[in-house]
């Protein structure tokens, strides 16, 4: 009752009436489905790794790239988060893969690299979140796309949120704004401010 709470990326169950500081996720989600449409049309057989549902983020992002590849007929398979991207990728029988998290991107985007020749990717992959591995594999083409969120103005804004109620005021939730980043772009003014928001 006396601590400043916000909910920054994920909401909490049971506690809705907290600040909320993050991007409309389902329709993060929903952008990346209709990337992968646009990137490879009908009939191609995508993974969605199932990774962090618990996670009020990831699960929204996961319905909304569910509802738009299923609405287009396309082939889909579960990938679980407990066996290792290495193995799943080798079964080579996917062609598209969907990680709804930076830890699981940047795993199979590793794995993907280890098991492909130099300079050759066999499994196009996508995904939402931005570390700077996730940036190196996307412009070494590794990664074909992904959606990122504004990460500055969720850690400005939710600060602002956390001051104002110690200042006695209520605090406003806030949606962030996110786009969805490849490699032929990843350089724009735009995407940079996303891809790096700070510049030592």
């Amino acid at each position: 009752k006396h601590v400043p709470v916000v909910a920054i990326e994920s909401t909490v169950a049971g506690m809705e009436t907290l600040p909320y500081i993050g991007c409309d996720n389902v329709s993060l989600g929903q952008a990346l489905g209709e990337e992968i449409l646009a990137s490879g049309g009908k009939g191609t057989k995508v993974a969605i790794l199932q990774n962090s549902l618990s996670c009020s983020s990831v699960k929204e992002r996961y319905q909304g790239v569910l509802e738009v590849l299923q609405q287009y007929g396309m082939e889909l398979s579960f990938w679980e988060a407990y066996e290792t991207a290495k193995t799943l990728l080798q079964r080579q029988d996917v062609n598209k893969a969907v990680a709804l998290d930076g830890a699981t991107l940047e795993a199979v985007a590793r794995a993907e690299k280890e098991l492909s020749p130099p300079g050759v990717t066999t499994v196009d992959i996508y995904g939402v979140g931005r570390t700077n591995q996730v940036v190196s594999y996307l412009e070494e083409k590794v990664i074909t796309s992904i959606g990122v969120q504004n990460e500055f103005n969720i850690g400005y804004l939710g600060v602002e949120a956390a001051v104002d109620q110690i200042q006695g005021n209520e605090a406003e939730s806030a949606t962030i704004n996110f786009a969805i980043v490849n490699s032929a772009d990843m350089y724009s003014p735009e995407n940079q401010r996303l891809l790096f928001p700070f510049v030592r």
